[in-house]
């Protein structure tokens, strides 16, 4: 239908070529960017503000050998990158990519991106929350409260940005007086953290984690959200 429009607004008298060219020319650009395959590598510090970041080269995952991808022009992958954004081709869908990123000052980060459809996102954590305490764990703790805790609740913690650097979601314990104890291996940054029951989520909040630290979530309440 789009390729019907474009040849249907060509003009057909010669006196319109240079117009006609122009259009065609228009009308091709869009229909590229409209299909491309893309993802989206935002970065982000470890609080959750969004740093500006670009991508400034690609690699093959293990292959560090093969060299800047971007600088290949290989016309099959079309790998090209636009600031956080790396578009792509369908032949490059199942690779693992290992991506330099570079911000103010030419700081750069290293990221692995597993590239697994057309259009997707992910994002990069870019320094840690430390105490600086010599220890191996960080704790996030608080109250819930406004919902009887008899059952089986549960509380999850995970990464708000950031893949590949650790475990999906640390799991924590909830008591009966609605203390709740997460401690693990986190790294320090910005996490959510959810609370639920049986096979339902309830209620969802972000806290910030500082590693080798005792972090006080405060008091969630879930009135209003309380499962049946």
């Amino acid at each position: 239908m789009f390729l019907r429009f474009c040849l249907s607004t060509w003009p057909l008298r010669a006196t319109y070529t240079s117009t006609a060219v122009a259009l065609l020319t228009c009308c091709s650009v869009f229909g590229a960017s409209k299909s491309a395959c893309f993802a989206d590598i935002p970065v982000y510090d470890a609080f959750g503000n969004k740093l500006p970041f670009v991508i400034a080269s690609v690699f093959k995952a293990g292959e560090r050998q093969l060299g800047d991808l971007l600088q290949l022009k290989d016309q099959r992958s079309g790998l090209k990158a636009d600031g956080p954004r790396l578009y792509y081709r369908e032949p490059v869908i199942g690779a693992l990519l290992e991506i330099k990123l570079e911000g103010p000052n030419r700081v750069t980060t290293m990221t692995l991106v597993g590239i697994t459809a057309c259009h997707q996102r992910s994002s990069v954590q870019f320094g840690q929350l430390d105490t600086g305490a010599d220890v191996r764990t960080s704790t996030l703790n608080g109250h819930i409260s406004g919902c009887n805790l008899v059952g089986d609740w549960w509380i999850k913690a995970t990464p708000m940005f950031g893949e590949y650097a650790e475990a999906g979601a640390y799991e924590g314990l909830i008591g009966s007086d609605g203390a709740f104890d997460i401690t693990a291996s986190m790294r320090g940054g910005r996490y959510i953290v959810v609370v639920g029951k049986g096979r339902e989520p309830v209620k969802a909040f972000s806290a910030e984690v500082y590693i080798g630290g005792k972090n006080d979530a405060g008091i969630i309440d879930l009135r209003g959200f309380c499962p049946k």
